[in-house]
């Protein structure tokens, strides 16, 4: 709602379409693209909620499908394969890191550390309000050195049991994670996703200040969907409730 506003009230920060797109070469080839992209998330989606196959099982689907879609669009055996190598080396650092996230949450519960913080808390006297905050002021500080995946599997197994006692609904608290991880990766000055947006774009004249000017809007969004979602858990968990 906040970019349509504000495309329609400066139109010339909004991007211009080059003229006669859709009747070029280009424009087509473009177009079946994203043809084939809808056609393949419906595919898995629509597979999951159907109970044909599993999450596990539609990465696979969706991986052979996508697979089949770039043959019909005429890459070849050397394009796929590497593709495939393309795909393993940016999966390989993840599952890494799952599998260490996995060890390091047996470490904690083993160890007795989710109960410690718990007290920890508690012996605080911060109350529900005070936790969320702490909670928050971690991610977003964290959200300025390391990357979401990190920082997730950093800090959910320690608050997730914190927030579980606080009553918070696991569906909602997640969510609330996310974007106040998110939320992180834009605070400035260290923002990795502001470095991001400036490393991608060739417009060599836009300066970090000017991307961290453009992103405060955003980032101050973010933090009131996330505060909506604490008082009102409901936003996050209506459509999954409805879904089962």
């Amino acid at each position: 709602m906040y970019t349509i506003v504000r495309a329609l009230m400066r139109p010339d920060v909004a991007p211009k379409l080059p003229p006669h797109t859709k009747e070029t070469v280009l424009g087509r080839a473009e177009a079946a693209s994203a043809l084939g992209i809808a056609v393949l998330i419906v595919l898995v989606l629509g597979g999951i909620w159907g109970g044909l196959f599993t999450p596990n099982e539609a990465a696979g689907v969706g991986a052979a499908c996508a697979m089949l879609i770039g043959a019909l669009k005429g890459m070849r055996a050397r394009q796929l394969f590497a593709a495939v190598v393309g795909a393993g080396a940016t999966a390989a650092p993840i599952m890494f890191l799952l599998l260490t996230a996995a060890m390091y949450a047996k470490f904690l519960a083993a160890a007795g550390i989710a109960d410690l913080l718990q007290r920890a808390f508690a012996g605080l006297d911060l109350g529900s309000a005070g936790i969320i905050l702490a909670m928050v002021l971690v991610w977003l500080l964290l959200g300025m050195i390391i990357d979401s995946i990190s920082i997730i599997l950093l800090t959910v197994p320690i608050f997730a049991p914190v927030a579980e006692v606080m009553g918070f609904d696991p569906i909602a608290f997640g969510i609330f994670g996310i974007l106040a991880v998110e939320a992180g990766l834009l605070t400035p000055p260290f923002g990795l996703l502001v470095y991001t947006v400036k490393g991608s774009i060739e417009d060599a004249s836009a300066t970090l200040a000017e991307i961290f000017k453009g992103s405060v809007p955003y980032w101050l969004l973010m933090l009131v969907v996330m505060m909506l979602i604490w008082a009102f858990p409901g936003i996050a968990t209506w459509l999954p409730s409805v879904a089962h």
